[in-house]
């Protein structure tokens, strides 16, 4: 059975990518981009106010402190997410792994099923919960006692996510007329090297319009119903701005069908054996498991009856750290078909860039998930100057993005680009160390710190997927992304520890004697408290310097987190782009890759043709086990 580094992608793959994109008309194209506009500006929409609902729901239930548990269980989320969908999307095709996004989406929101007599099931969780658990079993928190909804826990992240990964696909394929169900290739694969930046972000522009329209959507739902219609809305629109999507998705397998002809069914038990094989299933299992013992305890320790020293922290750390070595054993040695391509770390662009995507989301998200409360509770902002305030970032970000994708489709470079942005990441945390409560200033900070992310993100995902040949572009974009996303789940953790252990201590040592027995109920809903103590109080002055300290921790950590970046950034390389999809060809290995695998192959004891890992004229053959 053949192995490979994490792709299917072979030449034969190419001409057939090529042959059936053909087919569809112009029209079809077109009604196709406006789909996935369309669903680009509702899921950037949810994106950018679901945040918001978040802190006000846990205010709600009384349980704000919870918020900490909530990210982070969502963060481990999205980082384990990406090497399935681009699995699923690449075995069974893009129409099934869009359907299914769509509905894990639309399960971790409903409460009912209208149109399936109300069939309450464990995955349809809830806008309208009646308590912060079943909320957070929604945004992917389990309490003991609500042990039979866990089911549910990744369901909504999963769905998000996919779509997102997914509408960057289809983006790829309308720029080079080349969509395709039936074939193997990922987000920005069939883009030159070139115009990849700049297409790469054209899912993103409707961010450009919901920063300034997410504030006011916030507040309406805020003021005048509640942040549960705010949520439950989206069940309702994500399916319906998603039909041309799926209708496109679904005409085109047809036809590919109809010319391809009808396999027989000895054929078809053939195909699906071979498709589960390259699902990796044992590989992502480990992976989410050994990231969740990883990263969950790091909130736990913020609470009472946890500590470092507790058997149950010690015994999740070294569990996870036991399912990492096999995880990373099995992936190196033993997966057919690897769910994450360990072996591409060797080229220092790879692995920069994965260090890159690590360091810069652990940074933000560290700060970032606190920072609307930050915002009402220590700067007195309205909820939506605050909702705004925080998204000055994505619009920031997306703008000069798309700044830099025209500039690199001429200058041909991406590393003069992400080393600018470097810069201006650092800068902006470090000038974040010394702000308090001014608003104008905490914005400028902002907007510097989306310069700096819309010149580093898509130049470094673009530098890593230039370093590699095409076949192993869909598995190296995957593990870039599940890094990246890890980075956001350790610095979910991380500020969670520090948000949860140290705001309740601030707040004692602020407070005046005759609050001190209210820090619990601040800490547990502190925007029902701010609304009854005006920012001229001495109390709410002394809950601000309280969230001022502990603020100005996170931004600390974040900032130091910012100079690896920046030398990570200057160890990859500066390739020139061209008008190829990749810099490396088909096939194409290095003399240390050809060393290796006769190595490899001679330890085997077959060094013939066909053979497990033998190279014949720098191409590389089937590998077949023994």
């Amino acid at each position: 059975m053949e192995k490979d580094h994490g792709s299917t992608l072979t030449e034969p793959d190419n001409e057939k990518m090529n042959g059936t994109s053909k087919t569809s008309s112009n029209a079809a194209k077109a009604g196709l981009f406006i789909g996935i506009i369309l669903l680009a500006y509702v899921t950037s929409l949810d994106s950018m106010t679901s945040s918001t609902y978040q802190a006000q729901a846990a205010a709600d239930f009384q349980e704000h402190s919870m918020s900490a548990t909530i990210n982070i269980i969502r963060s481990v989320t999205m980082a384990v997410a990406q090497p399935p969908i681009a699995k699923v999307a690449d075995v069974f095709g893009r129409l099934e792994a869009y359907c299914l996004c769509i509905f894990t989406y639309v399960a971790g929101i409903e409460l009912t099923l209208i149109f399936m007599s109300l069939i309450h099931k464990g995955c349809l969780i809830l806008a309208f919960s009646p308590s912060i658990y079943l909320f957070a079993v929604r945004h992917h928190f389990v309490p003991p006692h609500h042990s039979h909804h866990k089911g549910a826990i990744i369901l909504y992240v999963l769905g998000i996510t996919g779509m997102n990964l997914l509408q960057e696909v289809l983006v790829a394929g309308i720029h080079c007329h080349l969509v395709s169900v039936t074939t193997s290739h990922t987000d920005v694969d069939t883009t030159s090297l070139r115009n990849r930046v700049l297409f790469s972000i054209l899912p993103s522009c409707p961010f450009l319009i919901n920063t300034w329209v997410s504030g006011y959507v916030v507040s309406l739902f805020s003021h005048h119903l509640n942040w549960r219609y705010g949520i439950g809305v989206y069940s309702i629109a994500v399916p319906l701005f998603s039909l041309p999507i799926v209708l496109f998705l679904f005409l085109r397998q047809r036809k590919n069908k109809r010319r391809n002809g009808h396999t027989t069914k000895e054929g078809e038990e053939k195909e699906r054996s071979s498709q589960v094989t390259h699902l990796d299933v044992l590989g992502t299992l480990t992976l989410i498991l050994s990231l969740s013992l990883f990263v969950v305890p790091l909130t736990l320790v913020g609470q009472k009856s946890f500590s470092w020293k507790s058997p149950i922290i010690l015994g999740l750390l070294v569990g996870g750290f036991f399912f990492l070595l096999f995880f990373v054993s099995w992936e190196l040695r033993y997966a057919l078909h690897p769910a994450l391509p360990l072996k591409l770390l060797r080229d220092r662009s790879v692995s920069g860039g994965c260090v890159v995507g690590f360091l810069s989301f652990f940074s933000f998200t560290l700060m970032m998930d606190y920072f609307y409360t930050y915002i009402v509770v220590a700067v007195g902002a309205s909820t939506e100057t605050a909702t705004r305030a925080g998204n000055i970032f994505n619009f920031s970000s997306v703008i000069v993005c798309l700044l830099v994708g025209v500039a690199v489709r001429h200058v041909r470079r991406l590393k003069p680009f992400q080393v600018i942005g470097a810069l201006f990441i650092t800068s902006a945390y470090t000038l974040m160390v010394w702000s308090r409560t001014n608003l104008l200033y905490i914005c400028l900070c902002q907007l510097a710190l989306g310069i700096g992310s819309g010149c580093l993100s898509m130049t470094t995902q673009s530098n890593v997927q230039a370093s590699t040949s095409q076949a192993d572009v869909a598995a190296i974009t995957a593990m870039s992304l599940t890094l990246t996303f890890l980075g956001g789940a350790v610095g979910a953790a991380v500020g969670g520890t520090i948000w949860s252990t140290f705001i309740p201590i601030k707040l004692v040592e602020h407070l005046p004697a005759d609050y001190e027995a209210q820090a619990g109920t601040i800490y547990s809903d502190p925007f029902t408290w701010c609304r009854d103590h005006g920012m001229e109080t001495i109390e709410r002055q002394a809950v601000v310097l309280a969230y001022t300290d502990v603020m100005r921790v996170m931004i600390i950590v974040a900032a130091s987190a910012s100079i690896p970046l920046l030398l990570a950034v200057l160890l990859m390389k500066n390739p020139k782009l061209t008008d190829e999809r990749n810099l490396r060809k088909m096939g194409e290995v290095t003399e240390r890759e050809r060393n290796e695998e006769m190595t490899r192959a001679g330890e085997w004891g077959d060094v013939t043709p066909g053979g497990r890992g033998f190279v014949v004229d720098g191409m590389w053959s089937n590998r077949k086990s023994l």
